[in-house]
Formats: structure tokens, C-alpha cells, sequence
């Protein structure tokens, strides 16, 4: 109920890119963009209204909700791709994104990384497969106001978040799947005060 709900104008989004092969295994996918956008929806912290103590009057004023500010942002981007196929059967690829915001009014772009990367395998045969993840996010930028005291910026730390798939099939209907996410079982904080949960297992059985 304290969100202001804005439209967001993306006023142009300049861009350039290439895409092609170093060779027969490895394609690349290159692209640097300048976008300017009017209105920009920026999640930050609402304020604290409770020390522990203090019981506040609404569920989500200890510190655990967000509101959103709007402000012209300029952003310029450049993301470089690579895949490499090794055989028919197993590939691997990296993405790599940069991105540089200027605010107008804001000191920052709030909860948005500057870098960000993904590193994946995938192996296929005509009963197994299996593959990985592993996702980079760089620091982010939030503004917290405690119960007593002032304001101030709080850098959350960037993460590693590493995940494991596979399964094994036994008809075109029934297949057996896992799935392990959060491999580090890091209880990183993707917002202020949220941390994700550890170690995740997930496993089960299909059928069509």
C-alpha cells in the first residue's frame, strides 16, 4: 500500500552488436548498449519501525519490506557471450554483462549490480543428461533508515550461486529428475535484510 505506481518511458535504446564463430566449437554473441529511460522503477529498503522490541502497527514496517522510487536513468551496457560445443553431446558457455547506470536525483541505482556473470554445462545422451550453473552477482547499492538513527548506504556483498540438474530417462514418458541449488549453501542477502536459503534438493519422477 506505500508503492506509487508509475509508467516508465524508455525514451530510445541505441545499440550494435556481432555474432559469429571463432570457429566450428566456439560462437560468440557481442552487444554494447546506451538506453535513457524516464521513470525508472528503483527498489529500496522502507524504513525500520521497530528495534526488536517494538511491535510496529503494520507486518511489513520491521525492516522487512520495499518501496520504489522513480528516477531518469542513463544506462550503458556491454554483454559478451561464448559457447563452446566440445561434441554433440556436451557444451559449455559463459555470459559476462557490464552495465553503468547515471541517476538524475538518485545517489545510486539502488539494488542494481554493475557486473554480472553465468557460467553453464550441459551434457545430453538419449537417456542421461545432466548440467550445471553458476551465477555471479557483483555489489549492490541499497539505503537503509534504522529504527534510531540516520540513513546511510549499505553495499551488499556480491555472490556465487552454484546449481547441479540431471535425470535420467526411461520412456518418452516417465524420467527421474534431481535437482541441488544453492550448492554453497551461502545464505547470501539478494535484498537487505533477505537472505536466500542454503543448500536445496529437489527430486522426483515424471510421467506424461
Amino acid at each position: 500500500p506505500t508503492i506509487n505506481l508509475l509508467q516508465t518511458n524508455k525514451q530510445y535504446n541505441a545499440f550494435f552488436g556481432a555474432k559469429g564463430k571463432i570457429s566450428s566449437a566456439v560462437s560468440y554473441n557481442l552487444t554494447a548498449s546506451y538506453q535513457s529511460e524516464k521513470n525508472k522503477s528503483l527498489f529500496i529498503s522502507n524504513p525500520s519501525k521497530t528495534d526488536g522490541t517494538v511491535v510496529p502497527s503494520m507486518s511489513y514496517e520491521s525492516g522487512n519490506s520495499f518501496g520504489v522510487v522513480y528516477d531518469d536513468v542513463e544506462t550503458l551496457n556491454v554483454t559478451a557471450e561464448f559457447n563452446i560445443d566440445l561434441s554433440k553431446k556436451f557444451n559449455f558457455g559463459i555470459s559476462v554483462e557490464f552495465n553503468d547506470y547515471t541517476t538524475t536525483n538518485q545517489s545510486e541505482a539502488w539494488n542494481l549490480p554493475t557486473i554480472s556473470s553465468t557460467l553453464f554445462a550441459k551434457y545430453n545422451t538419449k537417456k542421461w543428461y545432466l548440467g550445471s550453473d553458476l551465477y555471479f552477482v557483483g555489489e549492490r547499492k541499497d539505503f537503509v533508515i534504522p529504527f534510531v538513527g540516520i540513513g546511510e548506504i549499505k553495499t551488499l556483498d556480491s555472490y556465487i550461486d552454484l546449481n547441479f540438474n540431471g535425470g535420467y530417462i526411461f520412456t518418452d514418458r516417465l524420467t527421474a529428475f534431481a535437482k541441488i541449488n544453492n550448492v554453497l549453501s551461502d545464505n547470501y542477502e539478494r535484498y537487505t535484510n533477505f537472505e536466500v536459503q542454503g543448500i536445496q534438493v529437489l527430486a522426483g519422477i515424471i510421467y506424461k
